[in-house]
């Protein structure tokens, strides 16, 4: 395996009550197998090699290489409250009710794995077979529009029984869509006892709050119906829960 990555982060340390973390990688993995060590590298399987004399040409970007990634995380406690800018001379009652917010959030960005090529009818003896690669398969528009055409079927063919074909092991200018995600939370403290070494929380949590649908992987079986079809998604829906958390 090679790795080479640049990476960028801002941290803003906890101050007046807020936090907040972000960092973006730009990287690049090259490998001759995602299963470093398992039998799966000499089988016939997906991703499997194709010339049993020639493992140089395996290597190629890895299924597993994420080329850009960012994450943002922070947390904010609103300055409501005894003791806060705000309602610092706030009754018992008052602060119970009003006070002790705070707010968390987590965002997620990375671009799509690599795509494998592989073949139906395939016929090698004691190795895997790809697809001839004729040119670029990709294709314009949104993800959404190219769910049932994600790829353009045109762009394989099908070796000749016993030869190898010309794909590479993954495709890596043609990938699989890219994730987004965003969770939030708001958590509600009320303290009670003045040194808050006792105290009960009331936590809202939302998960893919935006509720947007991370599409999953196109059929890359090149000669099946299902080629370049996505079919399923990579993420859950938005989810919503309630819970409540006493702290002694």
């Amino acid at each position: 395996m090679i790795y080479h990555a640049g990476q960028v982060k801002l941290t803003k340390r906890y101050s007046h009550s807020f936090v907040l973390s972000a960092h973006y990688t730009l990287s690049k993995l090259i490998d001759d197998t995602a299963d470093p060590g398992s039998a799966r590298f000499l089988t016939t399987s997906a991703g499997g090699i194709q010339h049993l004399n020639n493992l140089r040409l395996e290597r190629a970007v890895s299924t597993l290489d994420i080329t850009h990634q960012g994450v943002v995380d922070l947390a904010y406690e609103l300055p409501f409250g005894r003791g806060r800018a705000v309602g610092g001379g706030w009754n018992r009652v008052t602060d119970i009710v009003l006070g002790g917010w705070q707010i968390n959030g987590l965002m997620r960005l990375r671009s799509g794995f690599p795509l494998v090529p592989t073949l139906t009818g395939a016929r090698l003896p004691d190795a895997t077979q790809r697809p001839n690669l004729l040119f670029e398969p990709g294709l314009s528009g949104s993800v959404q529009e190219r769910l049932n055409r994600y790829l353009d079927p045109d762009a394989f063919s099908q070796p000749a029984a016993y030869t190898y074909g010309s794909a590479p092991r993954t495709l890596s200018r043609v990938r699989a869509p890219s994730f987004r995600g965003a969770d939030l939370s708001v958590y509600k403290n009320i303290y009670l006892s003045e040194d808050k070494a006792r105290t009960f929380q009331i936590r809202g949590e939302a998960y893919n709050i935006t509720n947007t649908p991370a599409f999953g992987y196109p059929g890359m079986a090149v000669g099946s119906t299902s080629f370049g079809v996505i079919r399923g998604l990579a993420n859950d829906p938005r989810q919503i829960q309630v819970a409540l958390k006493l702290h002694f």
